[in-house]
């Protein structure tokens, strides 16, 4: 088993090489911080790609001693790599891979979710959303990547949730090729 370091530098590097999109690690760092923060028992993630968010959300459970982490994804190829990636970082027992559409896969997480990570398609966000809008936690919080490159496609989610929950937007500047600046959007439900 390698060390979880060496698994998330690894990762990185073939998503860099591949194009996969990922987080990068200062988009990670500040979603492992809330969930320090805000100790969650259940995780959501829509988008799982080869796992190297996942890497990162796990091993922030992993260190709280509490927590599992539900990741989502349509592709079984991709979901199998970040399975392989995890179980090598010796964090395969905080996660649950689900694959399909995400759309109706959120309609049978048994809440409550106290953590939804948004970071699949991007027309996807408002119906995951809405779907598991009944099972998350009163004092859940949301993080949505991509709300500058999706913004449009994802339009019908940004607006409902500022019009209807404490929201803030954080912009990053990127050292990957394909999104040299993006921002992330964190709802808190309260």
């Amino acid at each position: 088993m390698s060390s979880i370091e060496e698994v998330i530098t690894r990762v990185d590097t073939e998503c860099r090489e591949r194009r996969i999109p990922m987080l990068g690690q200062e988009r990670s760092e500040l979603i492992a911080g809330l969930i320090a923060e805000h100790r969650p028992s259940l995780v959501v993630e829509v988008g799982t790609a080869i796992g190297y968010s996942g890497l990162w959300i796990a091993n922030a459970l992993d260190e709280i001693g509490d927590g599992q982490l539900i990741t989502m994804d349509i592709d079984p190829d991709r979901s199998a790599e970040a399975g392989r990636n995890l179980d090598e970082a010796g964090l395969s027992h905080r996660v649950e891979r689900q694959i399909g559409d995400a759309r109706e896969l959120c309609k049978s997480v048994k809440g409550p979710v106290d953590f939804l990570i948004l970071d699949g398609g991007f027309d996807n966000y408002f119906p995951c959303f809405l779907a598991l809008k009944d099972s998350l936690a009163s004092n859940a919080v949301i993080v949505a990547d991509n709300v500058h490159i999706g913004e449009e496609e994802m339009k019908d989610y940004l607006d409902f949730v500022r019009a209807h929950y404490r929201c803030e937007t954080r912009w990053f500047e990127l050292d990957l090729e394909w999104s040299p600046k993006d921002a992330m959007e964190i709802t808190w439900m309260e």
